[in-house]
């Protein structure tokens, strides 16, 4: 029953991210695609934030709690592999901006494959872990999640716009009932990973969510749907490519379970600091 469970995630796992990609990029022309480009800085201090600041500060905060080697290990994975298709749908709920979140999505996922192994090998000299994957294994993982779904979306509304609304019901509705299916199925499986959470762990992962979403939104740009497309982008990992490295790591342990553990504090964490912005800004009398 256990491994039937874990399928099952994994398959609607791998369903729900390119639909949810599909479905928000259909309504993201090509011409609003090239203008993020044209302004590189911010893809730029995105990623010097994404790609630099996190992994460090985030090893750093799990060598300082010394959390659970399993728990450390998705973190690290987590912090180091920015580009996670529910970027997407984070900035669309949170009023950020999506085309700079797609943008930005896409621009990371090229440079993972070789931005990744470099730093498992780093943090496997700092932790006791064997963490390892080939950049051929991260781009055959992530761009057929992420990269491709968004080409076609953009491709179907630039081509047929009608076509693209019903493509995008038909994938909405697909990720909206995954989304539900897997969250069930997780809630069912997560007891298992519980074990790996120690206080240290629970406290590690708090402190590193909270400063990758703080860098992300405080990383100079100027308006505030980009700092917060920005402070999701930083504070959200590739859920799929954590699941890749944990089982050609750890092929034993009970990974499915911990990450989904870790997404779920991951998102309490994520969700405070957005009712607690909001609720300050309505108090200056602003709206989001």
């Amino acid at each position: 029953m256990k491994d039937v469970i874990i399928k099952f995630i994994e398959i609607l796992v791998h369903a729900v991210f390119p639909a949810v990609v599909f479905t928000i990029c259909s309504e993201i022309t090509l011409r609003d695609l090239l203008a993020e480009i044209r302004h590189p800085s911010r893809l730029l201090r995105i990623s010097l934030v994404s790609l630099l600041a996190v992994p460090v500060v985030t090893a750093v905060t799990f060598k300082v709690f010394g959390a659970d080697m399993v728990v450390t290990a998705i973190a690290l994975v987590a912090a180091m592999a920015p580009g996670d298709s529910f970027a997407l749908l984070e900035a669309e709920s949170k009023k950020g901006r999506t085309t700079l979140a797609a943008a930005t999505m896409t621009w990371l996922c090229v440079l993972m494959p070789f931005t990744v192994p470099l730093w498992l090998s780093l943090t496997s000299r700092v932790f006791p872990l064997r963490l390892e994957v080939s950049p051929m294994e991260i781009f055959v993982t992530v761009a057929p999640l992420t990269i491709l779904p968004l080409a076609l979306g953009v491709f179907f509304r630039e081509v047929s716009p009608s076509l693209s609304s019903v493509l995008k019901k038909i994938t909405g509705s697909l990720f909206r009932v995954a989304i539900i299916l897997v969250v069930l199925a997780s809630l069912l499986y997560a007891p298992k990973g519980l074990a790996h959470y120690t206080m240290e762990s629970v406290m590690a992962i708090c402190v590193a969510v909270t400063a990758a979403l703080f860098m992300g939104y405080y990383c100079g740009l100027s308006e505030r749907k980009d700092r917060l497309t920005s402070a999701l982008t930083a504070s959200l990992g590739n859920f799929a490519l954590v699941i890749l490295v944990a089982h050609l790591s750890y092929p034993r342990a009970h990974i499915v379970a911990a990450a989904v553990v870790f997404v779920m504090i991951r998102w309490l964490v994520i969700m405070f600091w957005y009712v607690t912005m909001r609720r300050f800004l309505v108090a200056k009398g602003e709206t989001l």
